[in-house]
């Protein structure tokens, strides 16, 4: 009697098991968004490397008017339009001279 109850409880387990599975299957195939990790958008296109960059450079990059970082970001082609302080602007300059960004050629 006990051998037979051992046996229908591990076979209630894997049926419980297995049905939840499936339900769950069911339902992001219904809403896959709601099992997708959703990513915040950033205002900044870039990943900050501070930490890669000396501190002598960002000391050097933050005393630039903004205009001139504004300026040399420009002339790796990145645009400007997306960043509102200069804190950001710096993060991307910085990203961008440690990456080895060189400027763009203009075309006339």
């Amino acid at each position: 009697v006990d051998n037979r109850i051992s046996k229908f409880h591990y076979y209630s387990v894997i049926m419980r098991q297995r049905f939840l599975t499936l339900s769950l299957l069911a339902i992001q195939a219904a809403s896959p968004q709601a099992f997708t990790p959703v990513r915040i958008a950033s205002r900044r296109p870039f990943v900050t490397t501070r930490w890669a960059a000396t501190t002598e450079e960002i000391e050097a990059v933050s005393s630039m008017r903004a205009g001139e970082i504004k300026k040399e970001l420009e002339s790796y082609g990145i645009s400007t339009a997306s960043f509102l302080e200069k804190s950001e602007l710096v993060d991307a300059l910085v990203d961008a001279r440690a990456k080895g960004l060189k400027p763009k050629e203009k075309t006339t």
